[in-house]
């Protein structure tokens, strides 16, 4: 823990978990500078309290234990209490973000036996780090086995993953536009394409952590790279560039973001979606509009993913966002469906508000035809394209020939 925090002296945050009921502790973890003012000024405290007040709802409940700590508790199973941290750890990160913070502070959590709590908060501040980040991945690959229980898993692969490519359609037109450049789930295999896996980027950014900013900069150098060095007909197609919704979330992982941004031409830019992954239904105004300030310099394209086809669309009036893309990825498989069809229903609405609506992970032609009646503009998954080796210039395709599971290049001297 900060200096500013005391091991904090409760049975009840350190009781465990029952079937009808669990119990979370949770801490922040101040920079020196900020555990400093929270020791000299109420008004940190004060505002915590009146964001836990008007935030936590039943079946959860919460008690302050200290003024950078408190014990939430919910009767409910153990699983769903740790979905709900999950989600409250985003909306404190919002909170302090918000406030327009200087210095970083994280939120740091964790669930486990009196010993093992008791140890997390006298531990030094990188154990404690480790042990809530290794508590965070256990919580992350249970939900997404659960949203994606047929998925294959991926291999613990040395040094940095190949990547692959996956086409995006422009739907109208029928115009395979852009790529979203994907981690392989294994070793390649150069000649039966169907063996080549890639893994979900916001699931793959999900359980990076904090090492997140890292792939984003890894995957723009490689755009930019990609449309430096290809033919003239590579600059007609477009590349996606992800962005962990948690690193916007760090002024640290923003800045070490742009200084690699700024070195790169303002052609390049203009050619690649800057696309925010794993953001929540309703992130606040002052978050959304500080990022647009800082981001919208940079990039014309911004994409906003969501997995909560009731977003709240009127957080990003005025902001300039280009579309927003409904993520399959992250839904369980139980819940798909009905999101979809949510999603599809909120397109007039998208349209109206100058704003372009997609899906990932599309996963046959049928439902494909289905979201391109609706209207949907963007589709990528496997009812458009395989994970590809390499990606090729922008190109008219027919609907038959979907999916294209070959980086083939089809009628590439008239490309759109």
């Amino acid at each position: 823990m900060s200096k500013s925090q005391q091991p904090i002296q409760t049975s009840e945050a350190c009781a465990p978990s029952t079937s009808t009921g669990a119990m979370r502790l949770i801490s922040l973890r101040l920079s020196r500078s900020e555990a400093d003012a929270v020791n000299q000024s109420t008004t940190f405290a004060r505002s915590l309290s009146t964001f836990l007040e008007s935030e936590v709802r039943a079946p959860f409940t919460y008690q302050k234990v200290s003024a950078t700590a408190f014990a939430l508790k919910g009767t409910c199973p153990p699983e769903q209490l740790d979905d709900y941290v999950e989600t409250l750890q985003k909306q404190i990160m919002e909170f302090l973000f918000g406030t327009q913070r200087d210095a970083d502070g994280d939120v740091l959590f964790y669930s486990g036996e009196d010993v093992e709590v008791a140890r997390f908060l006298t531990e030094s501040e990188a154990q404690a780090r480790a042990r809530s980040q290794k508590y965070l991945k256990k919580i992350k690959e249970r939900r997404l086995a659960e949203a994606q229980p047929n998925a294959p898993a991926f291999e613990a692969l040395p040094g940095k993953r190949d990547l692959l490519y996956r086409g995006i359609l422009l739907c109208r037109h029928k115009v395979l536009l852009s790529y979203a450049i994907t981690p392989a789930a294994n070793h390649r295999d150069g000649i039966n394409p169907a063996l080549r896996q890639d893994i979900n980027i916001g699931h793959y950014l999900e359980l990076r952590g904090d090492q997140a900013i890292d792939y984003s900069n890894r995957i723009f150098d490689k755009a930019s790279y990609l449309l430096q060095t290809g033919s003239k007909q590579n600059r007609s197609m477009i590349l996606v560039v992800p962005l962990s919704y948690s690193s916007l979330l760090s002024s640290k992982d923003r800045e070490k973001f742009l200084a690699l941004v700024r070195t790169h031409p303002d052609w390049v830019r203009q050619s690649m979606i800057l696309s925010v992954f794993g953001c929540p239904g309703k992130p606040g105004s002052s978050v959304v509009q500080r990022f647009f300030g800082e981001f919208s310099h940079w990039f014309r394209l911004i994409d906003w993913q969501v997995s909560d086809p009731d977003f709240d669309l009127s957080v990003f009036q005025g902001c300039g966002l280009h579309g927003i893309t409904l993520d399959t990825y992250a839904i369980r498989s139980n819940q798909r469906s009905k999101a979809v069809e949510r999603f599809l229903r909120r397109l007039p609405e998208m349209k109206s508000a100058g704003l372009r609506g997609s899906i990932s992970g599309i996963s046959t032609v049928e439902e494909l035809r289905h979201c391109m009646g609706a209207g949907l503009v963007y589709a990528s998954g496997d009812a458009v394209t395989a994970p590809l080796s390499v990606c090729a210039p922008a190109q008219q395709v027919e609907l038959r020939d979907l999916p294209i599971l070959e980086p083939t290049i089809h009628n590439a001297e008239s490309a759109a």
